[in-house]
């Protein structure tokens, strides 16, 4: 992000990167204070003081997806200026937003291309994309899990700076547990690869800490293993290489992979009815999304909508009518999907699909993530799989070319064959995840979450509290609402520290205790 002076007009510009590798933050403050901008949502708190309000339709956006969606903030007034984007203030009145970069214009441009001629133009820009990423005066290395994405980094960087310094976490006693792929690919490229042993109680003796080092809630237990790698690469390097990007670019989540459905006679209406019909058939008979009619009112989406909200959707949707009503029905998840999907103007589903997650889930529940854990610890990581260039085409390739039915990241895995062993490129894909289903029985996790119908949340009305008592009294009952409640717990902490009865001045002078 960057921030300039026109001293000669009077004006000042906040740019934010293309594809929203960092944050920045701005606030109008309409009583005359002029606009505050920051790339900590923490900075706003002692401006805010006793005015701190939460932003609820955030809230409800959180519960649903995860994370707080585009230009939202959980605090009230707060706006995050979209990637792509500059904005212009002079002082007085309104700013002005415009864009300079969409990854829209660039997905609307379909090549034609053959995957053979598509493998050779990846592997260059990639090359190019890690080598221009090692500049540094400060020592560099990189994260290696041992899946795609990091070991394509890993085995690049190699080739530019031998015996580079790579770092990967081991989980103990679970299948998350990545190392010995790790292993074989350091091996490989010969980078000097050390691994973070990691226990489930040591992660989690860190959580309060990371809820306000987040600056909004976030759902991503990936949080802990993020901050852990990268608390430990910071005791030898300043810099790191992430292969963050390469799912969202290259087609490598389930949800790339799984066709809009047409395993229902709905299905196959929507699939065989013009759109406008369906969508007045919708109007008229869903009730507007509620009552017994509601199903008809999924009629006004296409499949790919339908299919996509099953993987998108992290509500426990039954669970969630009874903790928090308000945000079940203020925040609809498939008219969300359908407002973004439409900006890739009628693509393959693949396209689409990559198009909404490069747009919302990379850049804010990802990198978000990346970029909190990173610089808790003055680490700083590199996204060579973000490269601009590189983004561009792929953005342009059709679907068929990224996937095929149960496989993706065809290209990525081509352009990669002749830098890493047979057993990498043929995995399954586990991704830097982490075990909730043991964390959410363990203390502090479980501690937590049993004060949950005490909690702030509940006091401050956001959930009934009354509503978990069932869930929370019965350890399989816990197990299986699993993720909405660490949904929930994550909510609490970041609550507990942005919006408690804290004073804000000290609050924030506490950052520099905790960090």
């Amino acid at each position: 992000a960057i921030a300039l002076w026109d001293r000669g007009a009077g004006r000042l510009l906040l740019v934010r990167d293309p594809l929203g590798i960092k944050p920045l933050y701005w606030w109008l403050d309409r009583n005359g204070g002029g606009l505050v901008f920051a790339s900590e949502l923490k900075c706003f708190l002692p401006l805010l003081g006793n005015r701190v309000r939460v932003e609820r339709a955030a809230l409800a956006a959180y519960l649903h997806l995860g994370y707080i969606p585009r230009g939202d903030s959980p605090l009230e007034g707060d706006r995050k200026l979209l990637p792509g984007r500059i904005l212009g203030f002079s002082g007085g009145g309104e700013p002005t937003i415009r864009r300079y970069w969409t990854l829209e214009e660039h997905v609307a441009r379909v090549q034609a291309m053959d995957r053979r001629e598509a493998v050779r133009r990846v592997g260059e820009l990639l090359d190019d994309a890690v080598r221009i990423r090692l500049r540094s005066n400060v020592p560099v290395g990189t994260f290696l899990s041992g899946g795609l994405d990091s070991s394509t980094v890993t085995a690049l960087a190699a080739r530019h700076a031998p015996r580079i310094s790579s770092f990967g976490i081991a989980f103990e006693d679970h299948f998350f547990d990545e190392t010995p792929y790790a292993r074989a690919v350091a091996a490989h490229v010969g980078s000097d690869h050390r691994e973070i042993p990691v226990a489930a109680g040591e992660l989690l003796e860190h959580l309060d800490r990371l809820a306000w080092h987040l600056d909004e809630p976030n759902w991503d237990p990936a949080v802990l293993p993020s901050y852990i790698i990268c608390r430990e690469a910071r005791r030898s390097v300043k810099v790191a290489l992430s292969g963050i990007g390469g799912d969202e670019l290259f087609g490598g989540y389930h949800r790339h992979l799984d066709p809009p459905p047409l395993n229902t006679a709905a299905c196959w209406v929507r699939a065989v009815m013009p759109g406008p019909l369906r969508r007045v058939v919708a109007a008229v008979f869903g009730g507007g999304g509620r009552g017994p009619l509601s199903r008809w009112s999924r009629l006004g989406h296409d499949n790919n909508v339908i299919g996509l909200a099953y993987w998108v959707d992290q509500a426990d949707t039954s669970l969630l009518r009874e903790v928090a009503p308000w945000a079940a029905e203020s925040f609809d998840v498939l008219e969300w999907i359908e407002t973004v999907i439409r900006e890739a103007r009628r693509r393959d589903w693949v396209n689409s699909r990559l198009y909404y997650d490069s747009t919302t889930y990379l850049p804010d529940q990802i990198l978000a993530v990346t970029d909190r854990m990173s610089m808790a610890v003055s680490l700083e990581v590199r996204v060579p799989l973000l490269d601009r260039r590189l983004v561009e085409f792929m953005s342009g390739l059709p679907g068929e070319l990224k996937v095929r039915p149960g496989e993706g990241k065809l290209i990525l895995k081509q352009a990669a064959r002749h830098l890493l062993p047979a057993q990498v490129l043929k995995r399954r894909k586990l991704g830097f995840g982490a075990p909730v289903r043991r964390w959410i029985l363990a203390r502090p996790i479980r501690d937590v979450i049993r004060d949950l119908p005490r909690g702030r949340l509940a006091q401050s009305g956001i959930i009934v509290g009354e509503a978990l008592e069932q869930v929370l009294g019965s350890p399989e009952l816990m197990v299986h609402h699993s993720a909405f409640l660490w949904s929930l717990m994550m909510l609490e902490l970041w609550y507990r520290w942005y919006v408690g009865r804290r004073k804000w001045r000290e609050l924030c002078m506490q950052k520099y205790a905790i960090s």
